[in-house]
């Protein structure tokens, strides 16, 4: 309860200095290549490489896929894969760090002109003329289906599995692991309170509260992580 409390007073003391401090500062701790960038590449890589273990040390208990039994849990390794490549991403693969050129044709399809896949045109929250997309367009933007991840995971899977019987069923033939529904109010916490900052905050604060938010739920992701790690050591057989 300690630790759930300290994250939730995190959050809020954090978007309240992000209000009262001088833009400006914020501005520079926002920006590419700067602590809160890489703070959430680190939490990105601690996370992936908390599922890769779990992932390993999964042989040691009973796992299954849709009612197939398994030697390892399934869901741990693509989880591992996934924030393997978040944590590339967020970082373009290292790009600015080793100064490598964009190629030519990737430069093109890039709104950033970088090597990513978050940037290319598609996934862009902007056209290519810099016009902002149609609400269904917005859904294809990394940022809509990271946030439709965060939401399906945290709080959608585990209040369902908790209150739905037929989905709790479910998901227990699937195999899914399930999220405390604590790490689902940080996620919620963490988005209204960077929406509250957004809507009262100065208006160049929008590309470094963005940097912000996904700094927390990086920082979410390794605490959901280590917390599978904690339940797995529980359950191991004795």
């Amino acid at each position: 309860m300690f630790i759930k409390g300290l994250l939730a007073i995190g959050v809020i003391l954090t978007y309240i200095f992000i209000y009262q401090a001088d833009p400006n500062y914020i501005v520079v701790l926002g920006d590419e290549d700067h602590p809160i960038e890489y703070m959430s590449a680190l939490f990105l890589f601690t996370t992936f490489v908390t599922f890769t273990y779990l992932y390993i040390g999964s042989k040691q208990t009973e796992n299954q896929f849709f009612g197939k039994k398994t030697q390892r849990n399934v869901y741990f390794v693509l989880l591992a894969l996934f924030f393997f490549v978040c944590f590339g991403e967020e970082l373009s693969w290292g790009q600015r760090i080793f100064g490598w050129e964009t190629p030519e044709n990737f430069k093109e399809m890039n709104a950033q002109k970088e090597t990513n896949l978050h940037n290319i045109w598609v996934f862009f929250d902007e056209d290519d003329e810099g016009e902002k997309k149609s609400f269904l367009s917005l859904m294809l933007s990394m940022n809509r289906l990271f946030a439709l991840f965060c939401l399906i995971t945290t709080v959608l899977i585990p209040l369902s599995n908790r209150y739905i019987k037929p989905m709790r069923t479910f998901y227990r033939y699937a195999g899914i692991p399930i999220a405390p529904i604590w790490i689902g109010g940080l996620f919620v916490l963490n988005y209204i309170a960077f929406k509250i900052t957004g809507v009262y905050g100065d208006p160049i604060l929008v590309y470094p509260l963005d940097e912000f938010k996904e700094f927390f739920y990086a920082m979410f992701f390794m605490v959901l992580a280590f917390w599978f790690t904690m339940e797995a050591k529980h359950n191991e057989p004795q």
